[in-house]
């Protein structure tokens, strides 16, 4: 099926009746465990709770298959590496992931499920009402070569639309910082911007303190989260909505929001994606638990029950009439929880997110540096209610774990991380300690 194909079966099959979309993921599923199995040397012993006797699959049983952790991953790279992935998925390209969940690992991923996400963020897009007529500007997050924005030849939407046929695309490369992103969004006039999330603030405050107003229809939010204040900030600025990408490298396009209702869909006709508890069962709607995911692309290095390092809650059935399972919201990143010494766990945009408002803060990180010592820092140049920051440490004290020792920093500026995310919760505990 040429992508073409894909994407106008997307906008059929989001409405599909639930057991046709599962039987579709099971043919999906079959492929991928077979050829998982026969030329993944890994799999070879691992899949069998899930093969029948005739070589069939078992449903009953998938819960049987481990689940596969980064550590696995990176100890067992060229085992997971498939001897013989489908020509017709290639080329092939080995990549490295961000690290934001963690070490880095290495995966071999396919033209296939690059193919696949792209038709999903079309879907998400036109769910939005974008317009890829105008102009698209991409900070990339993998390196490349290029040292300067880029114009890039063709369209950033669908190449068949006439429409899309009219938009110019701009790539920026991953490390610029978020003063030359802004002068890149400036220079190229973009209409649209991908970047990681917590940047988008950041570009809005630059925006801001140089009086240098400029108007862009959307941004696509990349690997994090987007509080409500935030939305309400980039808007007042740009007068743009901000649009969330669930996605990772190794497993592609996972979710998108829907346009009617508060969750976010799973792209379901690409990807399996599981939230289980701590002994890998289905949670019931309305509970949180570990995000886990199997991609349909993930033919040349096989990711089956693959444990995305997220935890989200589980959503009910969306009233919008689309039957793709839904992910009420993203809780955090594993890595990042905040943990007390009695075993007690908290992520942080649960616990503390709305105290913000005590002194006006507008951006933040909150940064746990001891087993009860925790580090808000907040950037200079903002007009903060400093008669209530006393009230604001100790509702941040008790907000956390209630016998947190927590510092106030003044900083210069808050700095992204090596991949170019922002976290305004961060763990800075040794592995050893978290």
């Amino acid at each position: 099926m040429n992508q073409r194909a894909h994407y106008e079966m997307l906008l059929e099959s989001q409405y599909w009746p639930g057991q046709r979309l599962v039987d579709w993921q099971r043919r999906q599923l079959v492929d991928l465990l077979i050829g998982a199995r026969a030329h993944s040397p890994f799999y070879r012993f691992r899949l069998n709770s899930v093969f029948s006797a005739s070589g069939g699959i078992n449903w009953d049983r998938w819960n049987d298959i481990p689940i596969l952790g980064r550590a696995d991953v990176t100890a067992h790279h060229a085992k997971i590496l498939s001897a013989n992935p489908p020509a017709a998925h290639g080329p092939f390209k080995d990549m490295m992931t961000s690290g934001s969940t963690g070490d880095p690992v290495t995966v071999r991923t396919t033209t296939y499920l690059v193919q696949l996400a792209t038709a999903a963020i079309w879907r998400a897009s036109l769910w939005q009402g974008v317009d890829w007529s105008k102009t698209y500007l991409n900070q990339l997050y993998v390196d490349t070569p290029l040292t300067a924005i880029t114009k890039l030849p063709g369209s950033w939407g669908p190449p068949w639309l006439r429409s899309a046929q009219r938009g110019r695309q701009y790539v920026s490369p991953r490390p610029f910082s978020a003063h030359e992103l802004f002068e890149g969004m400036v220079s190229t006039k973009a209409d649209y911007v991908t970047v990681a999330a917590g940047l988008i603030v950041e570009l809005a405050r630059i925006s801001d303190a140089a009086g240098r107003p400029i108007r862009v229809k959307g941004f696509f939010a990349r690997g994090g989260t987007v509080e409500p204040y935030e939305r309400d900030y980039v808007r007042e600025v740009f007068g743009a909505d901000i649009f969330g990408l669930y996605s990772s490298k190794e497993s592609g396009s996972l979710a998108h929001p829907c346009p009617e209702g508060p969750g976010l869909h799973v792209n379901d006709e690409h990807v399996l994606v599981e939230i289980v508890d701590d002994q890998g069962w289905p949670v019931a709607p309305g509970e949180e638990g570990r995000v886990v995911v199997t991609p349909f692309g993930s033919t040349a290095f096989p990711l089956i029950r693959y444990d995305q390092g997220d935890r989200a809650v589980r959503g009910a059935p969306c009233a919008c009439g689309r039957s793709l399972s839904v992910i009420e919201r993203i809780s955090g990143r594993t890595i990042d929880l905040f943990r007390h010494p009695d075993g007690r766990v908290r992520f942080g945009q649960d616990q503390v997110a709305k105290l913000r408002t005590i002194i006006g803060a507008k951006r933040w990180q909150v940064a746990q540096i001891g087993p009860t010592a925790y580090e808000v820092r907040l950037p200079q140049g903002i007009d903060y209610d400093l008669t209530r920051l006393e009230d604001f440490r100790l509702a941040m004290a008790e907000g956390l774990f209630g016998d947190a020792d927590v510092t106030i920093r003044f900083v210069d500026a808050l700095v992204a991380n090596a991949a170019g995310k922002f976290k305004e919760y961060v763990s800075e505990l040794p592995p050893a300690a978290a």
